[in-house]
């Protein structure tokens, strides 16, 4: 959530924290275009290994509770065996993860009334994350996560007007008490409960607040010209005359990069010119 409040969180519409069912997601972060990313998070001893039968109930879960739209993540503190880890590795491979091909390792992850087809079809947009913020000091399982939230509340846009550790142990104080209620909070409501309960100030990211395209037409032959340019020269110069519409093709294209995750920032030079 720290993470998220650091980019632009504007495509956030709220946050479900914790649900009462231990089977349920833990995180459901429900975006303005209607999709969720559902989080379920387990903490085991860092001996411990998962295996695919106690993958199976999380994945049939993910699968029986999927939209359009939507993506999961497992994330545990806790290594996978040998058959999780031949799992990740296919998933990570730039060939991807096959129903067919990799039949053998799907059918060790699929449950009752789930087929190896329907797992590799939830996988694709299912994210497993094992040794997840993973200490090696046993008298503080949980260092590299606060080292890593405290990193996080330490760089821009964040600004701080108290002391990082007073920062640090009221956003968590905040977070838990959401956690034990179930709470529901808006992206809006979390940035003001930061400022107030916490002093975090979010500053402005300028660089990615692009122009608006109620007026934007596509004009694809060109767009598709454009990107080709940008993805192979360091530096491309689009010119025309007034109003042709470079403005808006190039603030189109920002859009798409945006939503897709790849980096991108609007700089006007309008004022210096």
């Amino acid at each position: 959530m720290v993470a998220i409040l650091a980019g632009d969180f504007r495509n956030v519409q709220k946050f479900e924290i914790e649900s009462l069912d231990n089977e349920a997601e833990d995180l459901n972060i429900y975006y303005q275009n209607g999709s969720i990313e559902r989080v379920q998070i387990k903490k085991r001893n860092e001996a411990y290994q998962w295996r695919p039968s106690e993958l199976k109930p999380v994945l049939k879960r993910f699968f029986e509770n999927q939209r359009a739209g939507d993506h999961f993540a497992f994330v545990t503190n806790a290594p996978g065996n040998a058959d999780v880890k031949e799992l990740k590795d296919i998933i990570d491979s730039d060939a991807g993860l096959d129903a067919h091909r990799h039949a053998h390792i799907l059918a060790k992850f699929a449950a009752d009334g789930v087929s190896a087809h329907d797992i590799a079809k939830i996988l694709r947009r299912t994210l497993i994350h094992t040794r997840a913020f993973a200490s090696d000091d046993d008298a503080q399982p949980g260092k590299v996560l606060r080292e890593t939230i405290r990193r996080i509340l330490s760089s821009p846009p964040y600004r701080l007007t108290r002391d990082l550790d007073d920062t640090f142990n009221a956003i968590w104080t905040y977070v838990y008490d959401n956690a034990t209620q179930a709470l529901i909070v808006t992206a809006s409501e979390l940035e003001t409960a930061f400022r107030h309960r916490a002093g975090v100030h979010i500053q402005p990211q300028l660089w990615r607040h692009f122009p608006l395209l109620s007026d934007f037409l596509p004009r694809p032959a060109i767009a598709d010209s454009v990107q080709n340019f940008l993805e192979s020269s360091p530096i491309v110069v689009l010119f025309g005359v007034g109003g042709s519409g470079k403005t808006a093709l190039l603030a189109g294209l920002a859009h798409e990069y945006y939503q897709s995750d790849r980096p991108v920032c609007w700089i006007s030079v309008s004022p210096i010119t």
